[in-house]
């Protein structure tokens, strides 16, 4: 058998490169895979972030959008309230919605100390005041009429109908309605009139 004796300069070269190669491990290797590790995390966790501000986003725009539709239907129901009672104005519109109808309007009469009297406090902003309306005309039309009312853009309720035949004999009725008409009260600012406080 052959014995040969490994060089002490190779022994020596080896150990030198095994240890570069330890060193190497955990100086350079282990210390970057670990700053890798980390800027994935952090990676991991700014995206989820990201996420949650875009699903933030998302709803701060349906919520926008939302506040806009509330503000035009508020704006659309502001618009039918006015801030005087306006009799004229509800005389006006009658008149026209009689018009439209095909009715004839024997008799309009208001009562508008009927939503409160001289210095008596209301609790609402919102003031309804009476009017009654005599009229006739045909089934079809005192029908026409009311869903006129109702459909006004100025905001009234029908509080009653009564109907009773008229004099002459024919298909024509005569019905007195009730109407109750909204307006702002006088001390109610321009601010609550816009939902907000004064």
């Amino acid at each position: 058998m052959v014995n040969k004796k490994i060089p002490k300069g190779y022994i020596i070269g080896i150990s030198i490169i095994v240890v570069v190669f330890i060193l190497y491990i955990s100086l350079v290797y282990m210390p970057v895979k670990n700053q890798t590790a980390k800027i994935k995390s952090e990676l991991a966790n700014q995206e989820k972030e990201l996420q949650n501000v875009k699903s933030k986003v998302k709803r701060l725009t349906e919520l926008r959008e939302e506040a806009e539709l509330l503000q035009v239907e508020f704006d659309l129901i502001n618009r039918s309230i006015p801030d005087k009672p306006d009799v004229p104005g509800v005389v006006s519109l009658l008149e026209k919605f009689g018009e439209e109808s095909g009715i004839e309007i024997s008799k309009i009469t208001f009562d508008v100390s009927s939503s409160g009297k001289k210095g008596e406090e209301t609790s609402t902003p919102i003031k309804g005041d009476k009017c009654s309306v005599s009229i006739n005309g045909r089934f079809r039309q005192i029908t026409a009429f009311t869903k006129k009312i109702k459909d006004s853009p100025r905001l009234m309720t029908i509080e009653s109908v009564k109907f009773a035949p008229t004099e002459d004999i024919g298909e024509d009725l005569k019905a007195d309605l009730k109407l109750v008409f909204f307006h702002y009260s006088e001390k109610t600012s321009k601010t609550q009139r816009q939902g907000g406080k004064s």
